[in-house]
């Protein structure tokens, strides 16, 4: 190495050379009951001597303990193998305040006693700027976002943090849609930071642009989303016609998946808030009144888009198909003694499937009213669907009820 002098960071137990290179404290002459502080890693300026190539033992001499600039750390670079490292002998009044623990007895040879104790300067600063930081950086988690930044006074990286209530974890995998709802690829953050010695003791951060983030633009990206379901065929197989919430977005999300976590139920909620369903009060009562609690809600989609159903009745189960447009409901009756639950839904994917190829009307005039893949099909008509003067629930929840056996 043609350099003599140079940087070293001590993070832990590992005394890096470069940003890449570093040994641990075990292949150095400082003692096992010697310990660093852990809280940052922090640099010294050193100075070589001895060097030996050939088995890369290398003896350095501090001769900063706090250098007032580190920027030329990362420009380093290795020109030979350092393998282990013999510290000259150190002031104990510098090394000291580095320490979280020591035996003293151990550090006879490697001292030079010293009852001053010197620290580096105590004195509060306060720091104000502003930085612009890609959303795509941002960190998204509960209640915040967060990012690092580099900081000259105190040579390191500081996480910063904008607070926001409305945010979650899961957020983090949309940050593209947030990008696109602000117009903006990057965000400003105006930060003030106060620092005591080496230590951060106060952070506040606030940006505009991230305080625009709120439960009505989540709720927009749901909204997106629903309507991507209705828009978009989701089938990837000749037997697949039903789908929960997961499967549905993860057809529809190549990149995450149910990025919000939404239930059917979910989704029921958000089409009839938006008067996305003509019979609301029928998908509502079958989600919230009568659906096996065990068991999750099924989607239909293109073209058929609806929600199927399972319904405990005094004898039998039902399947109870509403789509969100028709004035029918579909049921499928069936023995769970002779049909484990299991099976039925296997069964009642490739029914659906056959009536999306053929349509409904063929398939009714096949099934109605008989046994057919050991499920008793029948039809309840909205009677009144439509009507001004005639709410078509009572009577629809009456004939479901008697259906329900």
């Amino acid at each position: 190495m043609a350099q003599r002098t140079r940087l070293i960071k001590v993070d832990g137990s590992s005394i890096f050379f470069t940003p890449d290179f570093y040994i641990e404290k075990q292949k150095t002459n400082l003692p096992d009951s010697l310990v660093f502080h852990r809280r940052h890693p922090f640099f010294w300026k050193v100075s070589m001597h001895n060097y030996d190539r050939t088995t890369g033992y290398l003896e350095l001499e501090v001769m900063d303990f706090y250098p007032s600039d580190s920027h030329g750390f990362g420009d380093q670079i290795m020109k030979a193998s350092v393998n282990n490292v013999c510290f000259r002998r150190l002031n104990w009044g510098y090394l000291e305040p580095f320490l979280s623990a020591y035996r003293k007895e151990d550090l006879h040879d490697l001292i030079v006693d010293s009852e001053e104790i010197h620290v580096p300067d105590q004195n509060e600063w306060n720091l104000e700027f502003s930085i612009k930081v890609y959303v795509k950086d941002l960190r998204i988690r509960l209640g915040y976002d967060s990012f690092e930044q580099y900081v000259d006074r105190l040579n390191e990286v500081v996480e910063i943090r904008v607070e926001n209530h409305h945010l979650l974890p899961e957020f983090d995998l949309i940050k593209s849609f947030f990008a696109r709802q602000l117009k903006r690829k990057t965000v400003l953050v105006d930060v003030e930071m106060t620092i005591k010695g080496t230590q951060v003791t106060k952070v506040k951060a606030r940006s505009k642009q991230i305080d625009r983030i709120n439960d009505a633009m989540v709720s927009s990206f749901k909204l997106a989303q629903i309507r991507d379901l209705r828009k978009k065929e989701l089938v990837h197989a000749i037997d697949k016609s039903l789908f929960t919430s997961d499967e549905a977005f993860d057809s529809l999300n190549e990149d995450g998946g149910n990025l919000l976590n939404l239930r059917v139920e979910d989704i029921i909620a958000t089409m009839a808030e938006h008067g996305m369903v003509r019979n609301r009060k029928q998908l509502e009562y079958l989600a919230g009144k009568k659906q096996l609690p065990e068991q999750e809600i099924r989607m239909t989609t293109q073209p058929l888009f609806g929600f199927v159903f399972l319904v405990r009745g005094e004898q039998m189960l039902h399947f109870c198909w509403e789509l969100i447009d028709s004035h029918a409901t579909y049921i499928w009756s069936f023995d769970q003694n002779a049909v484990p639950v299991i099976d039925a839904w296997k069964r009642l994917e490739l029914i659906i499937q056959d009536v999306r190829l053929h349509g409904r009307d063929t398939y009714k005039r096949s099934a109605l009213g008989g046994i057919k893949d050991d499920f008793l099909f029948q039809v309840i008509i909205h009677k009144y669907a439509g009507s001004k003067t005639k709410d078509p629930f009572p009577m629809w929840r009456q004939r479901l009820e008697e259906v329900l056996v």
